[in-house]
C-alpha cells in the first residue's frame, strides 16, 4: 500500500529509521508528558513475523517510559498490533485485525488527556477489537455461542440494526436516551433508568469521566470503584442491572450474584459494547442487549441469558464425559507407559489414577491462568513460546 501521512485523524511525524521488512509511515502522539504514542508501518513481505514486529516496537520504544502501540499494515488489508506495554520490553503481538476498528481505537486513545487515561482506555477497548464479535466484549455474562448466533436467530435483527445505526456516534446520557430510557437522578453520581415506553424501573446508571475506570477506586465515588458504588445503589433500589457509560462505550452488569454463565463476581461479569466499533450488521447488538426493550423482564437479554445457561450446562456435561471417557484414560495409559508398568497391581492402578488426576488439574490450572492473564500469555514473547497453549497447538 502507498505510504500514508495520516492515521487516526493525526498527521504522522517522520521517523528516520530503517527496519528490514518494514516501510515506516511515521508516528503520532497524544497530550501530556510521556504521552501515548502510535507508530504506523507496512510489512513489505507476504507477512511480518511476531519477532520482527516486536523488534520494531522495541526499537521505537528505545527504553522510554511511554505506552507505545505499533500498527503494522499487511498485504491482505488487515493489520497487526504490538503493545502498548510489554514485560521487559517484550511487547504482545495481536492480529490480524480489521484496520478501521484499530484506527478508531487509536484515535480515541490519542484523544485521552494523558498517558494513564490512554492506557486505561486501551486496556478496556483492545479486547473488544480482538473479540470474535468486534465491538462487543463479553466477560462471562453470556455464552459466546449464543452471542454469535443472535443475528441469525432473531427475526427482527434487520430492524434492530437499522434503528441502532442511528445511535452510532452518540455517547453517555444521549446514548442512554437513544436506547429507550428516561433518566432521573438518584444522587449526584447515579441515575435511575426507566423505560420510556412504560416507565418500568430497569437499572442504575453512572457516567464516568475520561480519567476514571469502572473497576478502579475513585475519589469521586468515596474511595471505592464506580461499579461497586453503583451495585450498592442497585441493591438498595431492588434493580437487576447496572449500566456504566464512558463516551462511546457502555457496559451492562448484573446487580444479582451469579447471574452470568461464568462463576465470577458481579464486578467481573459484564457485557461491553463500543458504539464506534459496531459497524454494519453488528450494530444490532446495541438494541438486542442494552435497550430498554431488551432489558425488560422476559426481553431479548433474558432470552439470550436463558439460552446461554442452557448451552453452558450442555457444554459442562459434554466436558465431563470427555474428561472421564477419554482424557483420564489416555493420561493414565501414558503415565503407566512412562513408568514401564505392563502388569499393574491394584496399588499401581490406584497410584496411576491419582497421578492422572493431579496432572489433569495442574493442566487446567495453568490453562485458566494463561486465559485470565495471571500468567503472561500474550504479554511476553518468551513465555508464549513455552506456554501450555502453544504446546497444545503443536500437539494438535
Amino acid at each position: 500500500m502507498a505510504k500514508s501521512t495520516t492515521f487516526a485523524g493525526k498527521k504522522l511525524r517522520p521517523w528516520a529509521h530503517t527496519a528490514p521488512g518494514f516501510d515506516i509511515h511515521g508516528y503520532a502522539f497524544g497530550p501530556g508528558d510521556f504521552a501515548f504514542e502510535v507508530l504506523v508501518a507496512t510489512a513489505t513481505g507476504t507477512e511480518a513475523k511476531s519477532t520482527a514486529i516486536r523488534g520494531l516496537w522495541k526499537a521505537r520504544l528505545n527504553s522510554r517510559a511511554i505506552p507505545l502501540l505499533l500498527v503494522v499494515h499487511r498485504p491482505d488489508g488487515l493489520v497487526q498490533i504490538a503493545g502498548p506495554m510489554g514485560l521487559k520490553d517484550d511487547a504482545p503481538v495481536f492480529g490480524p485485525l480489521e484496520l478501521p476498528l484499530v484506527e478508531q481505537v487509536c484515535k480515541e486513545a490519542l484523544e485521552q488527556p494523558e498517558k494513564e487515561a490512554a492506557l486505561r482506555y486501551l486496556r478496556d477497548a483492545l479486547p473488544a477489537v480482538q473479540s470474535e464479535t468486534p465491538g462487543l466484549r463479553n466477560e462471562g455474562f453470556l455464552a459466546g455461542y449464543t452471542i454469535a448466533r443472535l443475528p441469525t436467530t432473531m427475526d427482527i435483527w434487520p430492524q434492530l440494526t437499522a434503528r441502532a445505526q442511528q445511535l452510532i456516534g452518540q455517547e453517555d446520557t444521549a446514548l442512554l436516551r437513544g436506547l429507550g430510557f428516561e433518566l432521573s437522578p438518584l444522587d449526584n453520581l447515579t441515575s435511575l433508568l426507566k423505560a420510556s415506553a412504560n416507565g418500568s424501573r430497569t437499572a442504575v446508571a453512572i457516567v464516568l469521566q475520561p480519567d476514571e475506570s469502572p473497576d478502579l477506586d475513585a475519589v469521586r465515588f468515596n474511595g471505592i470503584s464506580p461499579v461497586t458504588y453503583a451495585m450498592g445503589k442497585a441493591t438498595q433500589e431492588k434493580l437487576r442491572f447496572v449500566i456504566v457509560c464512558q463516551g462511546p462505550r457502555v457496559r451492562l452488569y448484573s446487580a444479582e450474584p451469579q447471574a452470568g454463565v461464568a462463576s465470577r463476581s458481579r464486578g467481573e461479569t459484564f457485557v461491553e459494547l463500543h458504539t464506534g466499533l459496531l459497524t454494519g450488521n453488528r450494530a444490532g447488538y446495541l438494541l438486542a442487549l442494552l435497550s430498554a426493550e431488551a432489558l425488560a423482564d422476559g426481553g431479548y437479554f433474558d432470552q439470550a441469558l436463558y439460552s446461554s445457561k442452557h448451552y453452558a450446562a450442555e457444554v459442562a456435561k459434554r466436558l465431563r464425559e470427555r474428561v472421564y471417557d477419554h482424557v483420564v484414560p489416555e493420561l493414565a495409559m501414558g503415565l503407566a507407559a512412562a513408568r514401564k508398568i505392563s502388569k499393574p497391581t491394584a496399588e499401581d492402578l490406584k497410584d496411576t489414577y491419582t497421578m492422572a488426576m493431579t496432572t489433569l488439574f495442574r493442566l487446567l490450572f495453568v490453562a485458566y491462568a494463561e486465559d485470565k492473564k495471571l500468567l503472561p500469555y500474550g504479554l511476553n514473547g518468551l513465555y508464549d513460546k513455552r506456554s501450555l497453549k502453544e504446546k497444545a497447538k503443536e500437539v494438535k
